[in-house]
């Protein structure tokens, strides 16, 4: 992963992440596919839209559907078939307020 910074205005600053599954203009909004789906949305109506980078939550993905069955998918892209970014949190928050 490699982030380059393109422009800067004061301490505002506007860059590109690249990932291994594409590259991230920033500032990015992601949509939250908490569990591995944007709910109400498919992923190529994402794509259509632009969205390069769906945020996940690393506590739910554990919780359900658990780390075994992530494994048997080749993780977190062959789970949810999106192939674009995907951001996880650490699910700290999620877990200390459940």
């Amino acid at each position: 992963m490699r982030f380059g910074i393109e422009k800067t205005d004061g301490s505002a600053r506007a860059g590109t992440l690249e990932t291994q599954h594409g590259s991230v203009e920033t500032p990015a909004f992601m949509p939250c596919g908490t569990i591995g789906a944007v709910k109400a949305v498919r992923w190529n109506e994402l794509e259509d839209l632009g969205y390069k980078l769906i945020l996940m939550n690393a506590l739910h993905l554990y919780l359900r559907p658990g780390a075994e069955t992530i494994e048997q998918f080749n993780g977190v892209h062959g789970w949810s078939s999106w192939t674009g970014s995907v951001l996880t949190d650490s699910g700290g928050y999620q877990f200390f307020s459940l």
